[in-house]
């Protein structure tokens, strides 16, 4: 996993070398427990006013949380997402319902996909269009719909090993993905998404 934070937005970044080796799984899972746990929870500090320190020996205090501020994610079967088949029919119903859902249960929303690689996923019509016009029409279209509703979202889906956009436009096309979604302030963190694993 790689985790980079608190870099300037005008700052580019790129991996040029990675590395995969055996770990030890439960030392890890471990240390995973005690990183989350270190995340996840906080000490809380009560103050009381108003009253002597002996009157509250014996008191008993409950306390009921009402509120998660860790963002829970879920999986969402495929066969209920569907690629806009037709040029210029964009519907955001389902997508605007779950998201209001989510807002007036006060659930962090994490989007996905702003950008997909993966050519199978590619909705046929885009392959014909003029790809850097249709990459200008989703930053003035999708992200000035849904700018300030996610925390997290990540920019191009699948990129490490695909590259339906890049064979199209050149290898610079991913930065300037990047620097559309960070030109119109659509989110505060970007996250880099790849099969099981989420960088």
């Amino acid at each position: 996993m790689v985790c980079i934070q608190g870099l300037s937005s005008s700052i580019d970044l790129m991996v040029v070398g990675l590395q995969i080796f055996s770990i030890d799984r439960k030392a890890r899972f471990k240390a995973l427990r005690k990183r989350t746990d270190k995340i996840r929870k906080h000490d809380i500090v009560l103050k009381f006013s108003g009253l002597e320190s002996n009157s509250l020996l014996g008191t008993s205090i409950k306390v009921k949380q009402t509120h998660n501020s860790f963002p829970l994610g879920s999986c969402l079967s495929k066969t209920n997402i569907d690629n806009e088949e037709f040029q210029g029919t964009f519907n955001y119903k389902d997508a605007d319902e779950l998201l209001n859902f989510c807002t007036n249960h006060k659930f962090p929303v994490r989007g996905h996909c702003i950008f997909w690689e993966v050519e199978s996923t590619v909705q046929q019509w885009i392959e014909h269009l003029n790809v850097p016009c249709a990459i200008e029409c989703v930053s003035t279209c999708l992200l000035t719909c849904y700018k300030g509703k996610f925390k997290h979202n990540d920019v191009d889906n699948e990129m490490m090993h695909c590259s339906f956009y890049q064979d199209r436009i050149g290898k610079d096309i991913q930065a300037n993905m990047f620097k559309i979604v960070i030109g119109c302030d659509f989110i505060i963190y970007f996250i880099i998404n790849f099969p099981y694993c989420l960088i």
